[in-house]
């Protein structure tokens, strides 16, 4: 609260004013008001005309209205509480979850191939054999089918373990090496790998050998031959190999005599007729 006072020593007017607070840079400031003068401003706040003008830049021919704020001194100011910072707490490491390792693979592994020296194994050289059918059942149903084709075999069937027959189609003029019905004991973790192998034409002592005279052709009557056919003479088929035997020469010779001994046999028997 403030008073004014005359010249007498006496109070003027009683009038409260606010008490002035620093503000955060330490200021001090006082608002105008009604009815106020630098002098009556100065003497509120403790302090000579001369220092309220070289505080806020004023002279004498300065003037100032209600609602001004005026600075009237600086304090040091007053520290702010700095908060301490709150310790944010460290979460720990997760706790580790067991992956459960995956199960072995279990597996049938088939392919077919071309026997080519007809030995029942696979060997270098021989290829695929493409459009070969397997069927894999158990004593109860098929668990699964599968048509090879020639490329990507073996191909793998993962199966669930125990016991399994395997049998493969066979085609026509096809002959396999090796057994095309098998039965396998599948365990965990086993991997099986199966080849079957074939080849395609007549089975080995059953080709027919070119020039071999077949049973009914040996009860044929030899052929005739006429008389009238003209025969090389053996002087000169000799002409044609001089520089030693030759069995195209011996070949001619022995047909020549074939047929002259041929046409003596026919001549005896047309005149004994």
């Amino acid at each position: 609260m403030g008073v004014l006072f005359g010249l007498a020593g006496r109070p003027l007017l009683a009038q409260t004013f606010p008490t002035p607070t620093p503000d955060a840079e330490g200021n001090i400031y006082v608002e105008v008001q009604v009815n106020d003068s630098m002098w009556s401003i100065a003497a509120r706040a403790g302090i000579t005309l001369q220092t309220l003008f070289d505080l806020n830049g004023l002279t004498e021919n300065s003037i100032v209205k209600p609602g001004d704020r005026l600075l009237i001194g600086r304090v040091e100011p007053l520290p702010t509480d700095t908060p301490e910072p709150t310790a944010t707490p460290t979460l720990g490491p997760p706790t580790p979850t067991r992956t459960p390792l995956p199960l072995p693979e279990t597996a049938v592994c088939l392919s077919a191939f071309d026997d080519l020296n007809r030995d029942g194994a696979q060997e270098a050289g021989e290829p695929l054999r493409g459009a070969v059918a397997f069927t894999i059942f158990t004593e109860q149903a098929v668990v699964a089918n599968y048509i090879t084709t020639g490329v990507s075999e073996p191909h793998c069937l993962n199966l669930e373990p125990g016991t399994y027959r395997i049998t493969r189609s066979i085609g026509r003029g096809e002959t396999l090496t090796n057994d095309g019905d098998v039965a396998v004991l599948l365990q965990l973790g086993n991997v099986i790998n199966l080849t079957f192998g074939s080849y395609s034409g007549a089975t080995v002592g059953e080709t027919a050998v070119p020039g071999t005279a077949t049973p009914a052709a040996l009860n044929q009557p030899p052929p005739v031959v006429a008389e009238a056919q003209a025969t090389p003479t053996p002087s000169a088929v000799a002409v044609q190999s001089p520089a030693g035997p030759n069995l195209l020469v011996w070949g001619v010779l022995v047909l020549t005599a074939v047929l002259l001994s041929g046409g003596a046999i026919f001549a005896i028997r047309a005149r004994r007729q």
